[in-house]
C-alpha cells in the first residue's frame, strides 16, 4: 500500500484552499451587485491614479496625457532604490479604460457600484545583473494577469476588491487586493487616505521571492514560498491646476508579509513607493 507523503499532502491542502480563497473573492464582484445588473452604463469619468476607489477627480475627456517621476525602495539584498520617470497616458472609450498600468471594460455602473473586467501587466521585480548578490538568479519573465474588480461607496468611504490570475503560464498562481479609502474634496481637489491588504499565492511567492535548487549558493538557500498576506496604507492626493491640467500624486506604504521576508532574496520589511505627475486632458 503506497503512503501518502505528509509534504506533498499538506501543499495540496494548502494550494487547494488558495484556490478557494482565490474564486470566492472573486465570485464577490459579480455576486455583490447581481440583483441590481441590467445593461453595462457608461461613468463618463476618468478614475485620478489610485489603487482602487472611486474617482478623486472627475475628468470628462477621453484622452488624458501627462508625465510624471516614481520612486521605490527595493527590498532585494544589494538592489539601490529606484526614481525614474514615466508616462502618464489613460484613454476611455465607453465602458473601455486603457492606461499605463492595463485595461479595464466596466460591466456595470451605477452611483454606489462598479464591476470591471481587467487586464494588468507586471515586469519581473529584479534582473540577475542588478547586484553580486542576486548574481546566477534566473531572471523572471513578464507577466499578464486577468481578473475583476469590484468597487463601491458606503456611508463612511469606498471598498474595493480585486482578483487577478496570472494568464501567460509563468507564475501560474492568483493575488487578491481588499481596500478601504475615505476619498474627500471637491471638483477642484480630492485627498484619499487608503488602508488595504493584498493577498499572494505561494506560487506568486515562490517565482518572484523564490530561490530555485539550480540558484542555491553557500549564502542563498532553497526557498519556494508560501502565501502570504501584506497589509499597505497609503494617500493619494489630485489637483485641477485648470480646466484641462491635473496634478496628481500618491505614497505607498507596505509592511511585507512572512512569505517574502523570510526570502533570503529579502533585506527589508517595508517598501515605501510614491509618485507625482502633471497630465494634460483633451
Amino acid at each position: 500500500m503506497m503512503k501518502n507523503n505528509p509534504k506533498t499532502t499538506s501543499d495540496t491542502l494548502q494550494s487547494s484552499r488558495a484556490y478557494l480563497l482565490f474564486l470566492i473573492v472573486l465570485f464577490i464582484p459579480f455576486s455583490a451587485c447581481a440583483e441590481e445588473i441590467k445593461e453595462p452604463q457608461t461613468t463618463g469619468v476618468l478614475r485620478s491614479y489610485t489603487i482602487l476607489g472611486l474617482p478623486l477627480l472627475s475628468i470628462d475627456e477621453s484622452l488624458v496625457m501627462g508625465l510624471g517621476v516614481g520612486f521605490s525602495t527595493n527590498p532585494f539584498k544589494g538592489v539601490n532604490d529606484k526614481t525614474m520617470p514615466f508616462p502618464e497616458i489613460t484613454y476611455q472609450n465607453g465602458n473601455f479604460t486603457l492606461d499605463f498600468s492595463g485595461i479595464g471594460y466596466t460591466v456595470y455602473s451605477s452611483e454606489g457600484c462598479e464591476i470591471t473586467l481587467l487586464g494588468s501587466w507586471r515586469s519581473a521585480p529584479y534582473d540577475s545583473t542588478d547586484s553580486s548578490y542576486l548574481k546566477g538568479m534566473e531572471n523572471r519573465n513578464f507577466v499578464i494577469e486577468g481578473g475583476a474588480s469590484l468597487t463601491g461607496e458606503t456611508p463612511i468611504g469606498s471598498v474595493g476588491i480585486v482578483a487577478m490570475s496570472d494568464v501567460t503560464n509563468n507564475h501560474n498562481g492568483q493575488y487578491v487586493t481588499v481596500q478601504y479609502s475615505l476619498p474627500f474634496g471637491s471638483e477642484s481637489w480630492g485627498i484619499e487616505p487608503v488602508i488595504g491588504v493584498n493577498w499572494e499565492s505561494k506560487k506568486i511567492i515562490g517565482y518572484y521571492y523564490g530561490v530555485r535548487h539550480s540558484e542555491v549558493r553557500d549564502d542563498r538557500a532553497f526557498y519556494d514560498g508560501k502565501s502570504t498576506f501584506t497589509p499597505f496604507i497609503g494617500l493619494n492626493g489630485g489637483l485641477k491646476i485648470s480646466d484641462n491640467i491635473y496634478l496628481q500624486g500618491g505614497v505607498n506604504y507596505e509592511f511585507l508579509g512572512n512569505g517574502i521576508t523570510e526570502s533570503p532574496l529579502i533585506d527589508d520589511k517595508y517598501v515605501l513607493s510614491g509618485s507625482l505627475s502633471l497630465s494634460y486632458s483633451f
